[in-house]
C-alpha cells in the first residue's frame, strides 16, 4: 500500500466520509474524481487498482499511481491506493477492494473511474448515510436516477436493484451485501414474475461459478430476494463516462439522462420508505432498461446449456467467484 499523506491541507469546511476509487487503467478519470472528491471537501480516498494484464499496462498504472499520488498532494488529500500484484476481473476486484476500504472505514462512498459525479451527489449521499443508518431495510444509497418520470419529485425513491454508478454504504451492510452475493444457496424468489426469476438465479449462478465476471447481478438477485433496497435520488447525479478505449464491462443504458447529471430540487427532502406500489414502479424500470430482463427469459431455462457454453469459452477467469475472492490477502 502507499499513503500519501495530508501535505499542504487546505482550510474549510471537510466533508466526514472516506471515498474509495476502484481503478484500473484510466489515469484522467481517478484525477477528475480526486478533483471532485476534493471539491466536495473530502479529504481522505483509497484507490484499489486491479492488477495489469501485460507490461504496457502496468506502464499506464505506474503513470496513474504517480500522477494520482501528486494530484492528491496538491490538493491536500490523504490518498491511500492498493495495486494487486495480478489481475483478479472485475468481480474479484470490486468484491476485495470493497472489502478492503471498509476494513479501515464505517462508511463511505464508491466510485469506479469512469464517472464523474455532480456536487450535490456527495451531500446526498453523507446525509443519507447519517440519516438511514439505522435502517435494516437500506443496503445501499445510489446517486443515479434514469427514470425521467421521477425528475420532477423532490424526494428520494426506493428500488430493490442497486443501481452502483456512484453509491454509498455503511461497513455492515457491505459485509451483509458480500454474504449473500457469494452464497451458493438457492434464493426464494416469492411473487416474482418467471422471467425475472429466471435472469436473476442464472445471472448469479453463472457469476459464481467463472462462466462471466459480474457482481453487480449477483447483488442485485440477493438483494431483490431479501427485499432490501437502494435510496435513489430524484434527479441523476452520478455520469458514466466509461464508453471508451479501456471500456471492457460498460453496459449501456436505454436513457439519454443515463450521460447527464442534474443539481437537487430545491426543496429536495428524504423520504421514509415508499409504498409497495411506487418500489415496483421502479423495480420495473429497472428490470426492462437496465437489466434488459425480456419476455424470453421466461424461457431461459431451456436455451441457457447452449448460451452458457460460449459465455465460459470466452471467460477468462473460470474459477468460482468465492474462491477467487478469498484467495486475495486484503492489506490491513
Amino acid at each position: 500500500m502507499l499513503r500519501v499523506s495530508e501535505a499542504n491541507k487546505k482550510h474549510g469546511e471537510y466533508l466526514d466520509v472516506a471515498c474509495l476509487v476502484i481503478a484500473f487503467l484510466r489515469a484522467d478519470g481517478v484525477e477528475r474524481l480526486l478533483k471532485a472528491i476534493s471539491l466536495a471537501g473530502v479529504r481522505k480516498t483509497y484507490i484499489a487498482i486491479d492488477g495489469a494484464r501485460s507490461d504496457s499496462e502496468r506502464e499506464i498504472q505506474e503513470v496513474l499511481t504517480v500522477r494520482a499520488e501528486e494530484l492528491a498532494t496538491t490538493l491536500g488529500i490523504e490518498l491511500i491506493i492498493w495495486k494487486r500484484d495480478s489481475n483478479l476481473g472485475l468481480a474479484a476486484s470490486v468484491i476485495t477492494g470493497l472489502n478492503w476500504f471498509f476494513s479501515f472505514e464505517e462508511y463511505g462512498i464508491i466510485f469506479e473511474d469512469d464517472l464523474d459525479p455532480h456536487p450535490d451527489f456527495f451531500y446526498f449521499a453523507k446525509e443519507a448515510l447519517s440519516i438511514y443508518k439505522n435502517s435494516e431495510d437500506i443496503w445501499l444509497i445510489s446517486g443515479n436516477q434514469f427514470y425521467s418520470k421521477y425528475n420532477s419529485q423532490n424526494s428520494s425513491i426506493w428500488a430493490t436493484y442497486p443501481l452502483i454508478w456512484g453509491w454509498a454504504t455503511w461497513r455492515q451492510a457491505w459485509f451483509e451485501m458480500e454474504s449473500s452475493l457469494l452464497n451458493e444457496r438457492n434464493l426464494s424468489f416469492d411473487g416474482v414474475p418467471r422471467n425475472v426469476r429466471n435472469f436473476l438465479s442464472a445471472g448469479k449462478e453463472r457469476s459464481l461459478n467463472g462462466v462471466t465476471d459480474s457482481w453487480a447481478v449477483p447483488l442485485a438477485a440477493s438483494m431483490h430476494a431479501a427485499k432490501k433496497f437502494c435510496l435513489l435520488p430524484p434527479v441523476n447525479l452520478v455520469a458514466n463516462l466509461g464508453d471508451d478505449s479501456f471500456a471492457i464491462h460498460t453496459k449501456k443504458i436505454n436513457q439519454g439522462g443515463a450521460q447527464s447529471t442534474e443539481f437537487l430540487p430545491h426543496f429536495f427532502r428524504f423520504s421514509a420508505k415508499e409504498s409497495v406500489r411506487v418500489s415496483k414502479e421502479m423495480d420495473s424500470f429497472i428490470e426492462s432498461n437496465i437489466f434488459m430482463i425480456k419476455f424470453r427469459h421466461s424461457f431461459l431455462p431451456f436455451y441457457r446449456p447452449i448460451i452458457d457454453y460460449f459465455l465460459r469459452k470466452k471467460s477468462k477467469h473460470k474459477s468460482p467467484l468465492p474462491s477467487r475472492v478469498a484467495s486475495v490477502i486484503v492489506p490491513w
